[in-house]
Order: C-alpha cells, then structure tokens, then sequence
C-alpha cells in the first residue's frame, strides 16, 4: 500500500510503516509508540478485510483509536449482492476467513483484560 500511495503523489515522508512486529498485537504496540512520538491521535489502519475485525481489536486494546481501511476486496460497485455472495467462494479465501476468525477467539482468550 505505500508504494501505491507513493505512486498516486503521497509524500513518502508522511508515510509511517512499523516492520518490526512479529503479529498484530506486536504491530499494535510498536505503532502505538510512533503515533505517540509523531503526535498522531487517529491513524489509519491499512489491512486486509479478513483481518481488519482483529486488527482494529489489537489496536485499541493497546488504546490507540484507528480509522479502519480494508484493502483485497473484490466487491463491485452496483452490484446488489445477496448472502450466498458472501459464501467462501474458494478454499485460500475459506482459509483466510478461518484465520481470521480463530486469530480473533484466540486474542480475545489470551490477551483480554
């Protein structure tokens, strides 16, 4: 995404990426500490759709208020969409969904509270 956003004109400069982290929890944490060194209240939190439920989660329990931007999606504008549309349509996106979901229970077991 930041090499896109460089492509469209933004200033790499005003681009923050954390590369350090290990899981979303980490990133969490690691980019917590930069938009509080930077002065940023409300960041915008980059991630793929599956897990932007757990990473939003991660972000604020680390007490950093994101505004949340999905990317991968794969919806088209006008098109009315029903619920088997939203029917995993192939195994990699069946398992990326499970991913995400169980990625989600597991942080809410181990790192809630």
């Amino acid at each position: 995404v930041k090499r896109f956003l460089v492509d469209v004109g933004i200033d790499p400069s005003m681009i923050l990426t954390e590369e350090e982290s290990r899981d979303t929890l980490e990133n969490a944490r690691y980019s917590e500490k930069l938009c509080r060194l930077k002065g940023y209240t409300r960041p915008i939190l980059v991630t793929s759709a599956h897990h932007l439920k757990r990473a939003v989660w991660s972000f604020e329990s680390v007490g950093l208020k994101v505004l949340p931007f999905p990317t991968g999606g794969s919806l088209k504008a006008g098109k009315k969409y029903i619920w088997p549309d939203y029917l995993p349509g192939s195994f990699r996106r069946f398992s990326a969904a499970l991913h995400a979901v169980l990625g989600l229970a597991y942080y809410r077991i181990i790192h809630a509270g």
